[in-house]
């Protein structure tokens, strides 16, 4: 039986092929500890809050893997009109769940540390 997503390497099983996006981007460094910081916070944080909880990430990493996250849908910026703008980062709706999922997983690595 072939499989009709082309180049798609699964058979009989489930397919990740077609979430390789979300996957890309959870394997770059940084992504899964942005995301749990995130996770952590209602109101979300500014830039400069992010960056000083996640210790040793730096402002160029950050950035890209915020707009990743943003373009993933997972990662919400919201830009409020003040002098000077205050911008705060925080989970979507798929984000919080996406969270809520790898908290199991990075537990999971804490406990073979």
């Amino acid at each position: 039986m072939k499989n009709k997503n082309k180049g798609c390497c699964c058979e009989n099983r489930v397919c990740l092929c077609s979430s390789d996006g979300v996957l890309g981007i959870l394997s770059k460094k940084w992504t899964m500890c942005i995301i749990n910081h995130l996770g952590e916070r209602e109101e979300g944080y500014r830039f400069n809050e992010l960056e000083g909880s996640v210790e040793g990430i730096s402002p160029k990493s950050l950035s890209s893997r915020l707009k990743d996250l943003k373009r993933e849908g997972l990662v919400e910026r919201e830009v409020k009109d003040s002098r000077p703008p205050e911008v705060r980062y925080r989970l979507t709706k798929d984000g919080k769940k996406l969270d809520q999922k790898l908290k199991p997983l990075i537990k999971w690595i804490h406990e073979r540390r």
